[in-house]
């Protein structure tokens, strides 16, 4: 793990807190089981996947805790998305490229 992924991780915490872009807030949680829904993934098999009981990640899904970065990185293999769209960061980004075009 590079000094940048790190940095970028920190810096991205809070997007995991939620993220508004345009007036819309997407929140980690609502991104997860948007996520997981999309794919036709249970809860319970996340849970599995991550080595947790099936309350732990329901917790995740309803805003109440939030992962460590192991089991983040862990979502994101699971369910084949890349750390700035699990994180919601590809909307952010994309704000800030509007924002710049813009000015």
């Amino acid at each position: 793990v590079t000094r940048h992924f790190v940095r970028d991780f920190i810096l991205s915490r809070r997007f995991v807190r939620g993220n508004i872009i345009g007036g819309i807030s997407m929140q980690f949680y609502e991104k997860l089981k948007e996520l997981r829904m999309s794919k036709g993934l249970t809860q319970h098999y996340i849970a599995e996947q991550l080595q947790i009981n099936d309350r732990s990640y329901q917790n995740y899904e309803y805003g109440k805790r939030e992962p460590d970065i192991k089991s983040i990185i862990l979502l994101s293999v699971i369910l084949n998305v890349s750390l700035d769209e699990l994180l919601c960061r590809n909307d952010y980004l994309k704000s800030l490229e509007a924002s710049v075009d813009e000015s």
